[in-house]
């Protein structure tokens, strides 16, 4: 028979009641999404399954830069998600949305690609 404990430990402010130091813990942040531009663009949407987070003190509250189906431009560009609790303690999670496109981007216009590269 096996046993499991968890033991959570608390701090307490200067008024003796107890503070909470465990930072929220994410689950399933993705670790990149990689899609193709329609032919002749310079952007694409992007979709992916969002990660979540759980803590114990039941709530977390999260934000995040991009949401799934947002429209991104060629490149790279980085989505995070951060999460709290209402002791303000926080965790995080970052992936890289990668946008193909058959032109290249290049200072602060585009140009196209040699064709056949």
């Amino acid at each position: 028979m096996a046993f499991e404990y968890h033991v959570v430990f608390f701090s307490s402010n200067a008024g003796g009641e107890p503070t909470d130091t465990i930072a929220p813990v994410v689950s399933g942040c993705p670790t990149g999404v990689v899609v193709n531009a329609p032919a002749g663009a310079t952007s694409s949407q992007a979709f992916w399954t969002e990660p979540s987070a759980t803590d114990n003190s039941g709530s977390v509250n999260v934000v995040q830069s991009h949401t799934p189906g947002s429209q991104f431009l060629a490149g790279t560009t980085v989505v995070s998600y951060t999460f709290s609790d209402a002791a303000g303690n926080s965790a995080s999670c970052s992936f890289e949305v990668v946008v193909n496109s058959e032109y290249c981007c290049i200072g602060i216009g585009t140009i196209p690609s040699p064709e056949g590269t």
